[in-house]
Parts: structure tokens; sequence; C-alpha cells
């Protein structure tokens, strides 16, 4: 049986405790493993600015997994080795739909949100996925850059319609993309979400274990929400958090008694794997 020799982590609700900490036992069991020569890297969905900083304090030196997958981010360069752009089309779709049904829309490039001022001021919560938010910025115009394209985007406001525009965009043959809609648990707000067809954190962790020459049956994950599902199902060894809803936990191999309230599923894990 193959030993893991790469461990993928999700940021919220996995590393981070319900502060936004990290566990003293933890962090003292990922520099371990990796003291004995296990990459450990981040797998989030979060924007490579905000996951950067965990990186490097846990002193993660390999390329991460970031926005769910759509970026490979070298944490010593600072660039993206890989990334999935939404393409001008869509994004132009999209912007038309949501504007038209009242809806705030984002666009995200692996380190940055762009929106409207008012937006960015009706919804200051953007800042949880990065801190790097460009308010005011043109929308059009940032759908067609090389340098730095959106990768992802959302549309938020109410439930209903979120919903309209959901079913408009999956109608729209201009639309080659991905759509998700959830509520965001904040002054009842929906989100629609579009991500380049068929990304996920899965096709992210697979472009990095090839990169570093790992093999599916090396590597080890853990997670804890809806957008680990295709992680926790790829990787040999996963782990979903003792809070993960029943669908997370029955994709992954292993559920721990960690929760996000506790910390300590990071250890729990690493000590599983070291008995392999």
């Amino acid at each position: 049986m193959s030993r893991p020799r790469l461990l993928a982590l999700d940021l919220d609700g996995t590393l981070l405790r319900d502060d936004k900490t990290v566990a003293p036992e933890d962090r003292a069991a990922i520099a371990a493993a990796m003291a004995r020569g296990l990459t450990v890297t981040l797998a989030t969905g979060r924007l490579t600015s905000s996951a950067l900083a965990y990186a490097q304090e846990l002193g993660m030196g390999e390329p991460l997994v970031c926005a769910d997958g759509a970026v490979v981010f070298c944490p010593n360069r600072r660039e993206p080795l890989d990334q999935e752009a939404l393409a001008p089309a869509v994004i132009g779709a999209a912007l038309e739909s949501a504007r038209g049904l009242g809806l705030a829309p984002f666009l995200f490039t692996h380190g940055a949100v762009l929106g409207a001022t008012a937006d960015v001021q009706r919804f200051p919560w953007v800042s949880g996925w990065t801190p790097h938010v460009r308010a005011g910025a043109d929308l059009e115009q940032a759908a067609e850059q090389d340098a730095e394209p959106p990768v992802t985007m959302i549309a938020v406001g109410g439930a209903e319609p979120a919903r309209q525009a959901e079913a408009a965009l999956g109608a729209d043959a201009r639309v080659e993309a991905d759509l998700f809609r959830f509520p965001i648990g904040l002054d009842g707000a929906w989100v629609v979400r579009l991500a380049p067809r068929g990304c996920s954190k899965a096709v992210g962790l697979a472009r990095l274990a090839r990169r570093l020459g790992v093999a599916q049956e090396e590597v080890a994950a853990v997670g804890d929400w809806y957008n680990d599902l295709a992680m926790l199902g790829w990787a040999r060894w996963s782990f979903a958090m003792g809070q993960a809803p029943d669908d997370v936990k029955r994709a992954a191999r292993f559920t721990l008694r960690a929760t996000a309230a506790t910390g300590g599923g990071i250890a729990e894990a690493l000590a599983y794997l070291a008995d392999i």
C-alpha cells in the first residue's frame, strides 16, 4: 500500500477553527509531518492573496490550490502556475442577467475581488475571500484582461432573483460554465456562482500532484464542505471534519472526531496517516 506523499487541507472549517485560528496541535502536527518529508498544502475556495498568508505562517512552500481548483499558485514566485479563466462571453452574459435582476455581480481574479463601489459597500463580506477588494472596477474591461483574468464570478441578492438568474444562465447557450446557487447566511443573501466548466478542487489537486510527480494513491485530503466533495472522492486518503454534512462524510474515507469548534482535525488525520 502506497504511503501518502501529499496532503491537501481545506482552510475554513478544517484547518481554521471557527475563530479563524489554527489549533496549536494542528500547527505542531503539520510542522512534524513536513519535517518527515510529507508535502502539505492548501486546497481552498479562497483566493491566492488570502490563502498565501496562512501558507507562509505554516511554512508551506509548495504550490497552493486556490479558488476551488481554478488556480494553482506558487507561494515563492507569487504567481499562478495554472489557472482556468471564465470566458469573456460567459462573464458578459452573467453581468447582463445579474444587473437585469437587481443582483450585485463580483468578478474574482486569482488574487482580488472586483465590484462596483455601491455593491462592495452593500456586501462588505466579499472580503472574506480576500482582503484585496477593488471597488469601482470596470467589470466589462476586467473580463477582457489576459494578465489577471477572472477565474470565478458571483451574483448576490435575494433568493428569488438568484433562482431566476440560475435558471436563465443555465438555459443560455453562451454560458459554458458550472453554476452553483446557495445561501450565504448573511442578511438573507443568496449567491449564484459561476466557475469554469469542470473545475473543482479535485482537478486543481490532480494538476498539482502531476507537477510534483505524486500519484493519486499517494494523495490525502481533509475537508468539511460541499466544495470539498470532489477532492475527498478523488484523494486516496480522505478525511471529513466532524461537523461536515452527511453528504461530505459519505464522500470521504474517514470521518474525524474533531470539529471546527474544537480544532485538532489535522493532527487527528496526520496521526492516522503516520500509522499507515
